[in-house]
């Protein structure tokens, strides 16, 4: 409960949803130490360091503080930069942030995209954003998220899934 507990949000501030908050909990993994993970830096449920540094090993409680406040800031950023989104695009795009980084997200083109307000192009760059080959089913499950087919289900790769057609939708530019 403690750890997909969230504020409720309003209609002027969305905040992370439990779905999601649950979503996140079975993909982030818990690192006592710095540990590198798909190119980056991460130390407990995936708050993102910059540089490898000696510090006394993080327990759980630590971990889900630091978590929390992670999140926190993202939701700041979502809401502060694209109050337009809708909630489960916003749960996609903190689902996606969390696990590469703001940093990384910047350098996407999805943020110029969500100014444009161009969200049918966002599952393609959601799609290209970096990743390891093993978190290819995370992201297309983000992408799921995004464009509110499920938080749950395993993504369908058939012609007429949600998912096929987003994609298809993304290259009309």
């Amino acid at each position: 409960m403690f750890l997909t507990h969230t504020t409720i949000s309003t209609p002027f501030y969305l905040r992370a949803s439990w779905r999601i908050m649950n979503f996140l909990f079975k993909y982030e993994d818990f690192y006592e130490k710095p540990t590198l993970d798909s190119g980056v830096i991460k130390i407990g449920f995936g708050h993102i360091v910059d540089k490898f540094y000696t510090m006394p090993a993080m327990n759980m409680w630590q971990g889900i503080g630091l978590w929390r406040s992670d999140i926190e800031e993202i939701e700041d950023y979502l809401n502060n930069w694209f109050p337009h989104i809708l909630d489960y695009q916003f749960d996609g795009l903190l689902s996606l942030i969390i696990d590469i980084g703001l940093d990384a997200f910047d350098k996407t083109d999805i943020p110029r995209e969500l100014d444009k307000r161009r969200s049918n192009v966002i599952p393609r760059l959601m799609m290209e954003a970096p990743m390891d080959p093993d978190k290819e089913v995370r992201r297309k499950k983000e992408v799921n998220i995004f464009i509110g087919e499920s938080y749950t289900r395993p993504v369908f790769g058939g012609k007429n899934g949600e998912f096929c057609k987003a994609m298809k939708k993304s290259y009309i530019i």
